[in-house]
């Protein structure tokens, strides 16, 4: 090699080192290093379940109907109205069903007064039993010492006899009206509760979400004429795999979120007590709080939390599969990456829990960079924890 050449090779190594200001050797070295973000392990709060799918409802729901039969007068409210228990919703014929009550009224009073009447025949019936009594005792006394004829004693006997045939008439006839009295009073109560389930109130506060019939139309009983939510009292209703069966029992916690947004913490407190046998699901239903927004009929996420503790963790792509069916971090010494077997516990929320996290609490943990990582690779901190 000549002057000029080696002159030449000076000058490109010196306008190398000047433009990248390295040396060839140490522009290799850095292609060598990852690039990694490092970050320790967090205390965070850990939960062991499944997410199913659910749907709000209300806690009371009803479809109301009619009690009685008869056109439909008036309705008071409308799809939509705000009720309180006790509101009236729609009136029943109530013109013939307040007649009815009338003249069932009436009938009770007239049986109170026959009634009554019967009471004083009785009466009267029995001080003439005992005006001939006396008169058939006073005369078979008489009879004996021959101060009365055999004519006038049986005349007296006679009387008697009729007199107390006819207390028994009498007697029966004042239970027959006693008996009329009690039938009268039963007519009047059917007649006034008749008239009572014709005026339909609200069984509770809520919200009238659906108009069956209108005003004018026939109503039978049983006929369902509208509906009724209590929008105050929401539930979330779920359907369970019965392969969960064992693990959820009243009280369990859940978690319940709508469109991604967390709405709640509550306990389940009705689990079906067997399982639906053609789709080998049962149902569970936890109460939710009423929240702007929060209708019935909307679907929901619900977690079922089986076990929660506190714990540290990292963000789960942190943690790689390795031989052996286990799993690994990395951890930064200086510039050299180590792999470290991870025991690991529940994922949450998108952090995985680290049982041995105690040997890695100090540790700068590769959260980013980690796939392209052998233990012992050289790395380059460029994030994190990177100070």
């Amino acid at each position: 090699m000549n002057n000029r050449t080696i002159t030449a090779t000076v000058l490109a190594t010196a306008a190398f080192a000047l433009v990248t200001g390295c040396t060839p050797e140490e522009k290799q070295v850095s292609e060598n290093r990852i690039k990694v973000e490092l970050r320790k392990p967090e205390l965070r709060h850990f939960r062991h379940g499944i997410q199913v799918q659910g749907v709000i409802e209300p806690e009371e729901e009803a479809a109301i109907s009619s009690r009685v039969s008869g056109t439909i007068d008036e309705f008071k409210v409308s799809e939509g109205s705000k009720v309180r228990k006790g509101d009236i919703l729609f009136l029943i014929d109530q013109k013939n069903l307040r007649n009815a009550l009338t003249i069932a009224e009436q009938n009770y009073k007239v049986a109170l007064e026959v009634c009554r009447a019967a009471e004083e025949d009785v009466n009267i019936a029995e001080i003439t039993l005992r005006k001939a009594e006396l008169d058939h005792q006073r005369n078979e006394t008489l009879i004996k010492s021959n101060a009365v004829s055999r004519t006038a004693f049986e005349t007296t006997e006679t009387d008697y006899r009729r007199a107390v045939a006819n207390l028994r008439k009498i007697n029966a006839v004042l239970k027959y009206n006693r008996a009329q009295v009690d039938q009268a009073m039963a007519n009047l109560e059917i007649a006034r509760k008749n008239f009572e389930d014709s005026i339909v109130r609200a069984p509770y506060d809520g919200i009238i979400t659906d108009k069956l019939c209108d005003a004018g139309e026939f109503a039978a009983v049983g006929k369902e004429v509208l509906k009724l939510e209590n929008t105050s009292a929401l539930e979330v209703s779920a359907r369970i795999s019965a392969l969960h069966y064992p693990h959820i029992a009243n009280g369990t916690d859940i978690a319940v979120s709508i469109a991604g947004k967390k709405l709640c913490q509550a306990k389940i407190y009705y689990k079906s007590p067997s399982i639906e046998p053609m789709s080998r699901t049962f149902e569970i239903k936890a109460k939710v709080p009423a929240a702007p927004g929060i209708i019935s009929g909307l679907l929901c996420d619900i977690d079922i939390i089986f076990a929660q503790r506190q714990g540290y963790g990292l963000p789960s792509d942190a943690v790689i599969a390795i031989a052996g069916g286990k799993n690994a971090v990395f951890i930064v010494n200086g510039d050299t990456a180590k792999e470290v077997v991870a025991e690991t516990g529940f994922v949450t929320d998108g952090f995985t829990e680290l049982l041995n996290a105690k040997e890695l609490l100090d540790a700068e943990c590769v959260v980013s960079g980690q796939y392209f990582l052998n233990d012992g690779s050289k790395v380059e901190i460029s994030g994190g924890n990177a100070k």
